[in-house]
């Protein structure tokens, strides 16, 4: 189980910019990035890499098959504790 972290929001220049101590992300017309410094790295434990990351960190499981343009997707970073997903 994982849990969102309870951001401070500001709003700068039509961005919602949210800060912990751990993380700050950024949401605006395009999106959202999520920067975490200095978050090491992960290995993908999940059955089906190729379908889905199950990160060894923080336990966060995204179904890749299922996201709406997971064309040549290939996970790289952990969308929950931003660690870089290694192969071994």
């Amino acid at each position: 189980m994982t849990s969102n972290p309870n951001y401070s929001w500001d709003w700068v220049n039509g961005m919602h910019i949210g800060y912990t101590p751990e993380r700050i992300r950024v949401e605006g017309c395009g999106g959202a990035v999520e920067y975490v410094p200095d978050a090491g790295t992960c290995r993908n434990l999940a059955t089906k890499p190729a379908d889905e990351l199950l990160c060894s960190r923080c336990g966060e499981h995204v179904d890749i098959a299922y996201m709406e343009s997971a064309d040549d997707y290939h996970a790289s970073y952990c969308p929950n504790c931003g660690a870089k997903v290694v192969d071994k």
